[in-house]
Order: C-alpha cells, then sequence, then structure tokens
C-alpha cells in the first residue's frame, strides 16, 4: 500500500487520512468493499510493523 515493510507507523497517516476523506467525500460515510479491502491491508501493515518493532 505505502510505506515500507517495518517502516514507522507515523508514515501511514496521509493514507488513514485519504482513506477518510474518501469515505467521508465520496462513499457518504458508507464503505464499499474496496474501502473494506483498502483498511483490511492498512491494518495488516500496521499489525505487521507492531509484530516487527515487538520482535526487535
Amino acid at each position: 500500500m505505502v510505506g515500507h515493510e517495518g517502516g514507522p507507523l507515523d508514515d501511514l497517516l496521509p493514507t488513514v487520512a485519504a482513506l477518510a476523506a474518501h469515505l467521508d467525500d465520496d462513499l457518504g460515510g458508507r464503505a464499499d468493499d474496496d474501502l473494506q479491502t483498502r483498511l483490511a491491508a492498512l491494518a495488516r501493515i500496521i499489525l505487521n510493523r507492531l509484530t516487527t518493532k515487538d520482535s526487535a
């Protein structure tokens, strides 16, 4: 999605902001399948980074 594996979580903030804007502006607050897929991918990236950070 964005950033690189193991990078800091704060480099994902623009992606979070873009997804929130898309949800609010384009989808009227109702998540479609594409947004749900993108949010799930972002959640996996965050969890992977947290797991990598904890094992370091």
